[in-house]
């Protein structure tokens, strides 16, 4: 019989894989929620699990490929809609439609990879062409 200081020990680690977490905003829509957003979800998964561009991106680089490789790196988009997300050149038209559009660029690639879009409807943002539900008062 064995004692209990010759049984042989088993270590089982559990290997967990955190999905990467994208946050896509506009800066002059959003930036201080998605700050709080960007902290809670950095709080709870850990900051190396959540990319935000003002946050993550070093010195030096090239942005536009960082921000890419990080959306292809990422396992769900989190896209912050405030009311000016759709945005408005100086001519007017909404920059949301352009296809030079950061925002754009970033939503579209994601879906292209097949990564989940959650849109995040904060301070009155809403759907683009969605009206706001009438009130009928008897």
């Amino acid at each position: 019989m064995r004692s209990a200081a010759f049984a042989p020990t088993l270590s089982l680690q559990r290997v967990v894989h955190m999905v990467k977490i994208t946050i896509s905003y506009r800066r002059e829509d959003s930036m201080d929620i998605t700050g709080r957003i960007f902290d809670r979800l950095s709080s709870h998964y850990g900051r190396e699990t959540v990319f935000r561009d003002i946050d993550n991106i070093p010195p030096g680089i090239d942005f536009r490929e960082h921000i890419r490789a990080s959306i292809e790196d990422s396992g769900v988009m989190m896209v912050v809609v405030g009311p000016r997300w759709i945005g408005g050149d100086r001519h007017g038209q909404p920059r949301i439609h352009a296809e030079t559009d950061y925002v754009r660029i970033e939503v579209e690639t994601a879906l292209k990879r097949h990564i989940p879009v959650i849109p995040l409807l904060v301070g009155g943002g809403r759907y683009a062409g969605a009206e706001p539900a009438s009130r009928e008062h008897p």
